[in-house]
C-alpha cells in the first residue's frame, strides 16, 4: 500500500510517501508548496492520503490552529481522493500502546519496528530513516518524524503493517 502522510502546520507542513512500508521521499516546506505536492502526486501516485487530525484537549486555542485546521482541507481536497485523518492520540496507541507516549518514545518505537541493526545508517550507508535524523532544517525532521508516524498509524490500523 501506497500511502502520502502529512503532519500540518500553520505555515509549513511536513509529508512523507511510503511505499510498502518504507519511507521514499520526505519534505518540509511551505504549506502552498505541499499543496503543489499534494496534487502532484494524487496524480502519479496510487494510493491514500493520511493526515494527523487536528484535535481539541479542552484548551484554549489560538489562531495557528485554525490556520493548521484550514490547510489540512485544502489538502484533502488537493488529493482529490479517499483520505483519512489521524489523531495523536492513535499514533501513541499504535506505536508505544499507551497514550502517555511522548514524541521521543515514539520515534524510538518506529526505529525500533525496523528490523534492520540501523535504521538510521550513515552518511556512506543510508538506511530507511537517514533522512528524518539528517535532512532539512533544523525543527523540519520532528515534523517529518511526524507524519512517518501517522502514515505508519494508518498502515498498522489497516493490517498492512504488523507490531
Amino acid at each position: 500500500m501506497n500511502i502520502l502522510a502529512i503532519d500540518p502546520g500553520p505555515t509549513h507542513s511536513a509529508w512523507v510517501r511510503i511505499e510498502s512500508g518504507i519511507p521514499v521521499a520526505s519534505n518540509w516546506r511551505e504549506n502552498q508548496s505541499v499543496l503543489f505536492d499534494v496534487e502532484a502526486m494524487s496524480d502519479m501516485l496510487e494510493g491514500h492520503l493520511v493526515i494527523e487530525k487536528v484535535m481539541n484537549y479542552g484548551m484554549t486555542v489560538g489562531e495557528s490552529v485554525f490556520e493548521t485546521v484550514f490547510w489540512t482541507g485544502r489538502f484533502a481536497e488537493a488529493w482529490g481522493n479517499s483520505f483519512t485523518r489521524i489523531t495523536r492520540g492513535e499514533v501513541k496507541d499504535a506505536m508505544c500502546h499507551d497514550q502517555k507516549a511522548t514524541k521521543a518514545n515514539v520515534n524510538q518505537a518506529i526505529r525500533d519496528r525496523f528490523d534492520i541493526h540501523n535504521p538510521i545508517g550513515t552518511k556512506k550507508n543510508q538506511g530507511p530513516l537517514y533522512e528524518f535524523q539528517h535532512a532539512g532544517p533544523v525543527g523540519a525532521n520532528m515534523h517529518r518524524w511526524d507524519a512517518l508516524a501517522v502514515g505508519l498509524t494508518h498502515l498498522v490500523q489497516e493490517g498492512y503493517w504488523v507490531l
